[in-house]
């Protein structure tokens, strides 16, 4: 069993801390309420729309499934990275 680095832990809380903090932070200055945040307000146009779902799945993509290869078989996951661009 591998142990956790202590630098990589340190890391990934201040990480996870910073995300929490926009979280908050943003909250309170919405004042759309939630169904407004989730719809823009309805003020998006399609491009706009489709650029954002595409751009937030590769990068979900790209975050944990390109490290997880990338850690699992090393330099191998270049691969996995061209097997993705368009």
């Amino acid at each position: 069993m591998m142990e956790a680095h202590p630098l990589t832990v340190s890391i990934l809380v201040i990480y996870l801390g910073l995300l929490i903090l926009i979280g908050i932070m943003s909250r309170k200055k919405s004042s759309g309420g939630l169904t407004n945040y989730f719809l823009a307000g309805r003020s998006l146009n399609k491009f706009t729309v489709a650029l954002s779902a595409v751009s937030s799945g590769r990068s979900s993509w790209l975050i944990l499934g390109v490290t997880g290869t990338a850690f699992a078989t090393g330099l191998d996951a270049v691969w996995a990275v061209l097997g993705i661009l368009p």
